[in-house]
């Protein structure tokens, strides 16, 4: 199942690999991340989307909370839609000649 958070985080070094460290201990894969900065602060902004088993969701929003760097957790609970990969298979290409 595919999940989505929102983290407001210090901007520290290290944080990111804290991060997916705790997201690997529990099985969880990390899709894709964006970081920028906040405005007028030491702060950045991280969203990811991550893929794991929906039962320990919960704790590891829990857990990135307990991070020294981690300001705030903001889990989406909407389902995210992400396209799976599309194969040659299913295209059909003209070739010019």
């Amino acid at each position: 199942m595919h999940h989505s958070m929102h983290l407001v985080l210090d901007h520290q070094p290290g944080v990111q690999l804290r991060i997916a460290m705790i997201l690997t201990r529990r099985g969880y894969y990390m899709e894709s991340m964006n970081m920028f900065p906040m405005a007028g602060s030491d702060l950045q902004r991280m969203t990811m989307t991550i893929r794991g088993p929906e039962a320990g969701f919960d704790q590891i929003c829990k857990q990135l909370h307990k991070l020294v760097d981690v300001v705030r957790v903001d889990p989406l609970f909407a389902e995210v839609e992400v396209p799976e990969p599309v194969s040659r298979e299913e295209f059909e290409v003209e070739r010019a000649v």
